[in-house]
């Protein structure tokens, strides 16, 4: 007999207002509009056998570049305290590669000071504050439900690294050139997904992975990237409160 399954879920807007250093570059760039809105998406996830919790975990998907040095274990000591008898070691944070995120640390590049735009050491505070509720939220909200899981493809990116007749790989390399032999590896087109569902089988949450980054959108804009146009398609298929 399979233990019971409780899952809670939550989005969270991690989205400045104001200009923000972007990361994702070799330079930094200041955004100067938001194409769309960052958010940070949590799953909650216990089981429990009659009245015994064998496992939780809690997942956070970010609309961010990375999640650097020392993020995660800052915002878990964050969101401790309100997080009463959870193993505070089982909460994950994970970041989708957009390259229009806010920058996490505040020297990351050269410049240690970004002016007038929102600085890097006030944006984890902000960033902290917001996925903790929405952390919180899921965490309570936790009810029982079921799992399932698929396999899809998409031709959503290519392999950027071209090999040349010396063996040498060259990340966005010519090909129109006599010394171009091949693209270095296969492409990984698999979409994995998980899919949680509540106790009239509705659709609570989604788990989504790529072998791709999101890096389509380019320019001093604050973007989500290609994951908010996928969350857009699910939530209008499947109702505006899944989270992606």
């Amino acid at each position: 007999r399979a233990a019971d399954l409780y899952v809670g879920a939550a989005t969270a807007d991690i989205t400045p207002d104001g200009p923000v250093p972007l990361t994702g570059m070799k330079t930094v760039r200041i955004s100067q509009s938001i194409h769309s809105r960052c958010t940070a998406n949590v799953l909650a996830l216990e089981s429990r056998e009659g009245d015994r919790v064998t496992e939780q975990a809690i997942f956070v998907s970010c609309d961010l570049c990375v999640i650097r040095p020392g993020i995660q274990q800052g915002f878990r000591r964050h969101v401790a305290a309100r997080l009463p008898g959870f193993d505070i070691d089982t909460l994950f944070l994970a970041a989708t590669h957009t390259h229009a995120a806010p920058v996490l640390l505040q020297d990351r590049y050269q410049e240690s000071d970004y002016g007038s735009a929102m600085q890097p050491k006030d944006y984890v505070p902000f960033l902290y504050e917001r996925m903790a509720e929405a952390v919180v939220r899921a965490w309570e909200n936790r009810q029982p439900g079921a799992l399932a899981w698929g396999l899809g493809h998409a031709v959503v990116g290519s392999n950027r690294r071209a090999v040349y007749s010396d063996g040498k790989a060259k990340m966005y390399g010519d090909t129109n050139t006599p010394a171009f032999r091949r693209i270095e590896g296969y492409e990984d087109h698999a979409v994995d997904v998980l899919c949680f569902y509540d106790r009239q089988k509705k659709l609570k949450a989604a788990v989504l992975v790529l072998a791709c980054p999101s890096q389509s959108v380019g320019g001093p804009v604050l973007s989500a990237d290609f994951w908010h146009d996928a969350r857009t398609l699910i939530r209008q298929r499947h109702g505006e409160d899944v989270c992606v």
